[in-house]
């Protein structure tokens, strides 16, 4: 009987605009019960049962979609231009077709799984400017539960959330320079939310190449900051750390994950003289990247460290011989 009446309940909640009239006065008795039973800590408070969730759910997932169509090829193109130049934050020539309360209300609900597959394909095109789709992006975020398992998704999220991983970043590397004598593992435990931030990072490429990006200008404006040489190849360590191995050189940009592999060995263990060959090998790349970005040789350089002076050093003797 309980079945029955939540389903009666969602055909007069999602009666259609034209037809309110008929039953407006049993809708309204209807709302008016359910925000009864949502009111928290007034007298006479009931318990939400698994009915009463089941009713919301149901009629939420009717409407969630309500009037969106599949993606047109423009709109798939949108989606794409807005991932692929993210450095220069474009915004979608496509509304959202999602309601963004319906959404918060799922989630909310704990529904999980049965928005993901349609916000995937459509929070690209969200709008930060628009208070109540930024609210809900914040949510996802700061929420590591809200994305499922849908790397695409926090993907996008991060993208939308730029502005707010710069602040975060910007604010982080401050707190590392200023406290000096704060020993710089100890800063992933005692700054808030960092190792959220890298769990981010082992999920979504996306987050790490922009999360690398910010640090590395920030650590170039900072005119090569002793501290932030330290913190940063130990943030990379320990996004490192948290994945497998044949995936960590994945997380980087595609024209760099090569010269990463290459960079990524340890040379104590290797013999002199395959590690001359090796050494040397590798510096070519490095000085092919030399001359076509500056930037990513010295963000690839304060990753690994422990290739400073094999660079440089190597430089400065070509330099002195010639």
């Amino acid at each position: 009987m309980t079945e029955e009446l939540v389903r009666s309940f969602v055909k007069v909640l999602n009666v259609p605009n034209q037809n309110q009239g008929v039953s407006n006065n049993l809708r309204l008795c209807v709302l008016e019960n359910i925000r009864k039973l949502c009111q928290a800590g007034t007298e006479g408070h009931k318990n939400v049962d698994d009915n009463f969730t089941s009713m919301m759910t149901e009629f939420f997932n009717l409407n969630i979609g309500a009037g969106s169509s599949d993606d047109s090829v423009d709109r798939k193109l949108d989606a794409f231009l807005a991932r692929k130049l993210k450095h220069m934050e474009l915004n979608s020539a496509f509304d959202s077709e999602l309601n963004p309360e319906i959404l918060q209300a799922m989630i909310n609900l704990n529904c999980q799984g049965i928005y993901l597959e349609k916000l995937s394909t459509d929070l690209i095109h969200w709008d930060v400017n628009n208070d109540k789709q930024h609210h809900l992006m914040r949510n996802l975020w700061t929420n590591p539960d809200s994305t499922g398992s849908s790397s695409q998704m926090l993907d996008d999220v991060t993208i939308k959330m730029k502005v707010e991983l710069e602040k975060y970043l910007l604010s982080l590397c401050h707190y590392v320079i200023v406290n000096k004598d704060i020993e710089i593992r100890t800063v992933f435990t005692s700054y808030e939310n960092l190792l959220q931030l890298v769990d981010k990072c082992v999920d979504s490429s996306q987050c790490f190449q922009m999360s690398i990006s910010i640090l590395n200008f920030i650590f170039i404006t900072t005119n090569c900051d002793e501290r932030l040489q330290q913190f940063i190849p130990c943030f990379i360590i320990i996004v490192k750390n948290r994945v497998p191995s044949h995936k960590f050189m994945v997380l980087y940009p595609s024209h760099l994950s090569s010269v990463v592999i290459l960079l990524d060995m340890d040379l104590d263990i290797l013999e002199s003289p395959f590690r001359d060959v090796y050494v040397t090998h590798t510096l070519a790349h490095l000085k092919r990247l030399h001359t076509t970005s500056l930037h990513d040789l010295i963000m690839l350089i304060s990753h690994y460290p422990q290739w400073f002076d094999e660079y440089f050093g190597k430089e400065l003797s070509n330099e002195m011989e010639s």
